[in-house]
């Protein structure tokens, strides 16, 4: 995963967050709002969200996460992978993108099949392409 290469390359200790048995084996909460817990040389603490797209478009985050990005602030990252089914993704990094970042809210039916097929309403903000190109570090 480039997102883990990336933190570990830069002395990171990476514990992957995203599921809720992942999540409480690393002392969070079962939905933290984010996809990766990586502690920086220094303690420093990344609280990585992590989007990936094929192409180049823009992004939805859930309310969830960007609740997390209201409240965490300095310690949550949104990473976007564009050109992820090509062989040269390009990674953008947004430190803080509850402050950088201008957003569109959205709503959505979503479907889930486990046991028993399930509906419900998600919803959360769209982020456009050029808004993270503006502010993100490459």
């Amino acid at each position: 995963n480039l997102v883990c290469a990336f933190e570990e390359a830069g002395g990171g200790s990476v514990k992957l967050v995203h599921t809720p048995e992942r999540a409480r084996a690393a002392s969070l909460p079962d939905h933290p709002g984010f996809d990766i817990l990586s502690i920086r040389p220094g303690g420093v603490r990344r609280c990585i969200e992590v989007k990936g797209l094929a192409g180049i478009g823009e992004i939805q985050v859930t309310d969830n996460e960007w609740a997390r990005a209201c409240n965490l602030r300095e310690d949550y990252w949104l990473y976007v992978v564009y050109n992820c089914a090509t062989s040269t993704p390009q990674m953008v990094r947004v430190q803080d993108p509850f402050d950088k970042l201008l957003v569109r809210p959205f709503t959505r039916i979503q479907t889930t099949e486990s046991t028993i097929i399930s509906t419900q309403e998600v919803g959360g903000v769209r982020i456009a392409h050029a808004q993270i190109m503006e502010v993100g570090e490459i």
